[in-house]
């Protein structure tokens, strides 16, 4: 009958294993130690036994001595694998925060590219932006040109103040702080703009 494959483990699952065997390592050498201590507080108490050749005791040392070896042995062999499985468990946690960082590099890539597109956008609303700025421009001309050939007064100041006041305003938080343009914070451009006049203030 063939043998099944086992799923491959993930990391996760792998360090998991580890972690488990490591601490399965720890509990025989613990193990191992006490039946050491019990040993050898039980050669302590037959000791004079011992000694005095008592053949029971003789006996019962020996098979303690036995006891004691395959114990040290224990010990030896439970902290070899300690070690080996505390430099695969190393090994496990490094490769576990590779792939944690590889996947936020990968996030980040795909961010980059989510950003591109908005900032491709944010170009292309400037570039409506600036048109209708010039245009404006160009509007606010013929306008002063209107007023001085009328004979009425008409602003001294570029209307490039007053677009830069606007500016500072709407972009307050990308922008460093210019007490000049403090007075206009909320207004909208019309607001700002002295020769702006809606519809509905002729009526």
């Amino acid at each position: 009958m063939p043998t099944q494959t086992q799923p491959e483990q993930t990391l996760e699952e792998r360090l998991c294993e580890l972690e488990r065997q490591r601490q399965q390592a720890a509990d025989v050498i613990a193990l191992a130690a006490q039946r050491t201590e019990d040993i050898g507080t039980r050669q302590r108490t037959i000791a004079v036994a011992v000694v005095s050749e008592d053949a029971e005791a003789a006996a019962e040392n020996e098979r303690l001595e036995e006891a004691l070896l395959i114990e040290r042995r224990r010990v030896a062999t439970a902290r070899s694998a300690a070690e080996q499985l505390d430099a695969l468990i190393a090994e496990a946690k490094e490769a576990l925060a590779s792939e944690s960082r590889r996947e936020h590099l990968e996030q980040a890539a795909e961010l980059a590219r989510e950003r591109y597109g908005i900032e491709v956008q944010a170009e292309e609303e400037i570039s409506r932006l600036l048109a209708t700025l010039s245009e404006l421009e160009q509007l606010d001309r013929r306008q002063c040109q209107e007023l001085r050939a009328g004979g009425a007064e008409h602003p001294t100041q570029p209307f490039g103040w007053t677009v830069e006041a606007w500016l500072l305003t709407r972009l307050a938080e990308w922008v460093s702080e210019n007490p000049r343009h403090q007075g206009f914070a909320a207004k909208t451009l019309p607001e700002l703009d002295a020769l702006a006049e809606s519809t509905a203030a002729d009526a």
